[in-house]
């Protein structure tokens, strides 16, 4: 799981420490997707906290969110995805090579 903020961009690897430290996981997440003074913004989110909730059902972050804008509901209009909408907001693309990794293979890649 990918989270920025402003100043700073994390990796949350969900597998490892769903299975190391749930609790912890749980807390943290919590705290900012269920926070009403931190705004949410993502793609199809909604999508994307329903898979999560899904895939780790033990924990309670992914089933409640407050402050979320999905910005697929924000450029209607625009068409290719995140991909065309970065293009088009940004001036730039998006290499989303890395997505449809494996994050199951153990150890991670740098990459």
């Amino acid at each position: 799981m990918q989270i920025a903020s402003s100043r700073s961009v994390f990796i949350i690897d969900l597998i490892k420490l769903s299975g190391d430290v749930p609790y912890i996981l749980d807390n943290c997440l919590s705290r900012i997707l269920q926070s009403s003074s931190i705004l949410n913004l993502g793609y199809n989110f909604q999508c994307d906290m329903k898979q999560l909730a899904s895939s780790y059902e033990t924990l309670g972050c992914f089933k409640h969110f407050e402050m979320l804008l999905d910005i697929q509901n924000v450029f209607k209009e625009s068409s290719g995805g995140l991909l065309g909408l970065a293009e088009e907001i940004l001036g730039a693309g998006l290499n989303k090579t890395r997505r449809n990794s494996n994050w199951e293979q153990r150890p991670l890649n740098q990459n």
